[in-house]
């Protein structure tokens, strides 16, 4: 997430921020979002307080948050797509290393259930 006018650029601190926690009855999921988002990410690229930081991203939630039905769409179509799309990959990568004479074959090495990307290449030098 940029904010380019400023300068600044948002970056998770790990792979996936985990799980939101539900919010109480009297806050907004976005506000209960706000206040795990300094543990979940960093501000990158210059000087600002967190209340200012936060004051952007109210505004930006306020900007945008007509749209936000699309990311969920979005993500549907990305888990959709993303595994046909990485087979295609593996398969890509196979027959190149084929038409240059090296034996080659995927492995499930670990159950799709623990991690989507479970399948090796494994290439033998002829």
């Amino acid at each position: 997430m940029l904010f380019l006018s400023e300068n600044y650029q948002v970056r998770r601190l790990k792979r996936k921020s985990g799980k939101l926690k539900q919010a109480d009855g009297h806050t907004e999921p976005f506000e209960t979002y706000l206040a795990a988002l300094k543990h979940t990410h960093a501000l990158i690229g210059g000087e600002i307080t967190d209340h200012q930081f936060l004051d952007k991203m109210r505004e930006k939630w306020t900007q945008h948050k007509r749209d936000a039905h699309l990311v969920e769409a979005l993500a549907a179509f990305q888990a959709a797509m993303q595994s046909i799309c990485e087979n295609v990959i593996l398969l890509d990568r196979v027959m190149f290393l084929k038409e240059r004479g090296i034996e080659c074959f995927v492995v499930k090495v670990t159950d799709q259930g623990i991690s989507p990307r479970c399948h090796a290449l494994v290439a033998v030098k002829p």
